[in-house]
């Protein structure tokens, strides 16, 4: 029941970004003169895919209606070159923002990770009572994901520089995910045996037709420089 409930919430925060402006798309004119580049670098030698989300709600309105995150702002996309930038109008925000990685390696096994910074809110996206003194990161399994992640815990997020950098980096640490493993371990074996009389190197062959490999990692993100937050 827990696990359904991280679900429902975590699929109706990205349809929130129906009513959120886009940072990516939108020039956000009005604010042109006050604006903060955000940049964001993932150390990345084994080239995975790499991916964005970021949400976030300007401080004021959320406290006027704390037991609802209504994100201000938006970005959800690939992220091209291991980097992306993007301006956000300067301000107090709370929010959040979640890098992922994946790579596939056909037949074999799938690698991918998460790392999620919380600014001001709690898993629930509801608002953090801990006030905290710096950015913490911990290893957790994750319910949300159904992964072990890297997870950071930060209060408000205070734009006010011209130019904010956050460094990540995919980390050699790598977990065996068996609550992904066994289901597709399960589907292929199934497919291979299941499918009807025949003869052994055919079967075998059907074995290793699993699309996505025959088990599945977790891979830690890396929060580089978060003794600067």
């Amino acid at each position: 029941m827990k696990s359904l409930t991280y679900f429902l919430i975590f699929l109706n925060i990205h349809c929130l970004s129906r009513t959120a402006t886009p940072l990516k798309d939108n020039p956000l004119k009005n604010f042109e003169n006050n604006l903060s580049k955000i940049s964001i670098t993932v150390n990345n030698p084994e080239k995975y895919n790499l991916s964005i989300d970021f949400y976030i709600q300007d401080i004021d309105s959320f406290n006027n209606n704390d037991t609802k995150f209504l994100p201000t702002y938006y970005i959800s996309e690939s992220i091209n070159d291991d980097k992306i930038s993007f301006n956000i109008p300067k301000g107090k925000y709370i929010g959040f923002l979640q890098i992922h990685s994946k790579k596939q390696f056909p037949l074999y096994k799938t690698i991918s990770g998460v790392q999620v910074i919380y600014f001001g809110i709690d898993d629930f996206y509801k608002k953090n009572e801990i006030n905290f003194n710096k950015c913490e990161q911990n290893i957790v399994n994750s319910s949300v994901f159904y992964k072990k992640i890297n997870r950071t815990n930060c209060n408000f997020f205070n734009i006010e520089k011209e130019e904010i950098v956050l460094n990540f980096s995919l980390t050699n640490k790598i977990f065996l995910n068996l609550e992904k493993s066994i289901p597709q371990s399960w589907f292929s074996f199934s497919y291979a045996f299941l499918h009807g009389p025949q003869p052994y190197p055919y079967a075998l062959f059907l074995l290793i037709q699993v699309p996505f490999g025959f088990y599945s990692e977790d891979q830690l993100i890396n929060f580089d420089n978060i003794h600067e937050f």
